[in-house]
């Protein structure tokens, strides 16, 4: 898609997609686990949020592009033992900027 705007972050797409994600094991602190999602790259945001209820302790505080077709979900577990992640469907809003990399300052 050919840029017709100025590069001050405009988004060229955002999209919405669902990953389904089994039971992960969490050890005693952090921990991420990679998925693989078609025509991401890095430079792309990812916003994560779940429809239920994650397992007492454990939390996805990030989501980021690894590499081309690759996002990293980071979990945290403050349980002080090892833990699983709660098996269900995930909800990542895909967001492409219009040009990479992305300004540092609004103006």
């Amino acid at each position: 898609m050919s840029s017709t705007t100025i590069a001050r972050g405009n988004v060229q797409s955002s999209t919405v997609i669902q990953y389904t994600l089994g039971a992960t094991a969490i050890a005693t602190a952090t921990a991420e686990v990679s998925i693989t999602v078609p025509d991401v790259q890095v430079g792309n945001i990812v916003l994560v949020s779940t429809g239920f209820a994650n397992t007492l302790g454990v939390s996805c505080v990030n989501a980021r592009v690894t590499a081309a077709n690759t996002i990293a979900l980071g979990f945290i577990n403050t349980t002080g033992s090892s833990a699983n992640t709660t098996a269900g469907t995930y909800y990542l809003q895909i967001i492409k900027p219009e040009n990479l990399p992305v300004p540092s300052s609004p103006v």
